[in-house]
């Protein structure tokens, strides 16, 4: 009799030990893919505001105002704007930073340069180019 309920209870180990695995792993691969979209909606997010800033130093060189824009900031996140060239032809870069939901000082980054020719207030954006 005593043999039997040792048996069961090392049963019992086994497959008690086989579920907690089975859920351990089911949690880390859950964490991981979290961690995979919140990644995409942060990527995504840099990259809107970079074009965001790439657009307001648009508006700004066809204004005439070629003066070194202020670091653009959405929320916790900021952008800023390089303009160098000679009239006509323009390089603005933007660079847009988020910070990761667990912080640690890691941002997401996202780069976006642009050539652009300046002739008569009117803007051609000869090239638009994600740097990576």
């Amino acid at each position: 009799m005593k043999k039997n309920g040792q048996t069961m209870l090392i049963a019992v180990i086994m497959i008690f030990t086989a579920a907690v695995s089975i859920g351990l792993a089911v949690a880390i691969m859950g964490l991981g893919q979290i961690s995979i979209v919140q990644n995409i909606k942060l990527t995504g997010q840099a990259n809107n505001q970079a074009e965001s800033c790439l657009e307001n130093a648009l508006m700004r060189i066809t204004r005439d105002d070629l003066t070194e824009p202020l670091p653009l900031s959405f929320t916790s996140s900021n952008c800023t704007i390089n303009i160098s060239g000679t009239a006509p032809n323009y390089t603005i870069l933007a660079v847009s930073q988020v910070p990761t939901p667990l912080g640690g000082g890691k941002f997401v980054n996202q780069k976006i340069e642009a050539q652009v020719n300046i002739t008569d207030h009117k803007n051609t954006v000869t090239s638009w180019k994600k740097i990576y």
